[in-house]
């Protein structure tokens, strides 16, 4: 592993378990080797939604930015239940990590889940959590957009300006500025 990726997975772990440690939730953070660059664990009871596991998908996530390349942005999206740091504007993926799936049930239609998203809906976050179960596609038009998840099934978000970007099950996006996501597909 070259020094700036050791440094770099030294950075994400030491990020992670301080932002949890101030709550007092345990964490694990695993991405010390070449084979886990970019793999975190979130400890018992810590979601991805959670404060602390935003703070430390946030460290990692600015702490990968410009050391992946895209192949293994790529490996990463593969594994499922990833956090994707995406500008939205120019369709480049910056960094990516990969967290331990939560699997849920699968619906047949989608459907508006709300207020707020579920641990297996469509999620696109503005100033609040918008969720959408089930298969299909939906018009959305929701503006100031910061984060989408794509629960429990591959799916995609349409932006207003910019290229479709497809995500597959359990993707995180985090734009790197707020945008508006016009259409929506879920399989």
């Amino acid at each position: 592993m070259t020094k700036s990726k050791w440094s770099a997975s030294l950075r994400i772990v030491a990020a992670g378990v301080f932002s949890l440690a101030l709550l007092g939730l345990p964490a694990v953070a695993n991405a010390t080797t070449e084979q886990n660059e970019g793999i975190i664990e979130l400890g018992p009871g810590v979601t991805t939604s959670s404060p602390a596991g935003e703070a430390a998908i946030d460290a990692a996530l600015s702490d990968l930015q410009g050391t992946q390349t895209q192949a293994e942005i790529d490996s990463l999206v593969d594994l499922g239940n990833a956090t994707v740091l995406y500008d939205l504007e120019s369709g480049v993926d910056l960094a990516a990590i990969s967290i331990a799936p939560k699997p849920g049930p699968l619906g047949r239609a989608i459907t508006v889940v709300g207020p707020g998203c579920s641990s297996t809906s469509m999620c696109l976050t503005n100033k609040n959590p918008n969720g959408f179960a089930g298969s299909g596609t939906r018009s959305v038009n929701l503006s100031g957009v910061t984060k989408a998840f794509a629960g429990d099934r591959i799916g995609s978000i349409t932006p207003s300006s910019g290229p479709v970007k497809v995500m597959a099950k359990g993707v995180t996006l985090k734009f790197a500025s707020p945008g508006t996501v016009v259409f929506i597909t879920r399989g």
